[in-house]
């Protein structure tokens, strides 16, 4: 889902080539854990497939930036004596904040929304009217 370039707005190429060892594969499994764990935030109510097999501008921008910030995240895991992990732990915090917020239905993203089948009707919303006042 992420190219280099999505990567150019957080950190420069070089340092992305450092930081992953010049190995393509792990920025690709640390890409993979980091859409496995924004997928437990969103699966219950949006289509996770759409959202992460979408590709040009038909990506949510903010999906990207906090993908990329989560797999930076993973891949400064790995690092000695956790080099440059401030700022990745800043930016971990904030992207794990906000996928909390829109799993709560406190932000509400512009994601395609889960389908509702018979076996999954969606929410269900509950309450009563107000009480009535007999006084003849």
């Amino acid at each position: 889902m992420l190219t280099i370039e999505d990567f150019n707005v957080i950190i420069d190429d070089i340092q992305l080539k450092v930081v992953q060892n010049c190995e393509p594969s792990l920025r690709s499994s640390s890409e993979a854990m980091a859409i496995d764990q924004m997928k437990s935030y969103l699966n219950g109510r949006f289509n996770t497939d759409a959202i992460f097999s979408a590709s040009g501008a038909q990506r949510n921008q903010a999906i990207v930036m906090y993908l990329a910030d989560i797999t930076l995240y993973h891949l400064f895991a790995k690092l000695p004596q956790r080099m440059g992990m401030e700022v990745r732990q800043l930016r971990y915090d904030a992207a794990t904040r906000w996928l909390e917020q829109v799993a709560g239905g406190k932000i509400m993203p512009n994601l395609p929304v889960a389908a509702t089948t018979d076996d999954n009707p969606g929410s269900i919303m509950y309450g009563s009217d107000s009480p009535n006042s007999y006084n003849w």
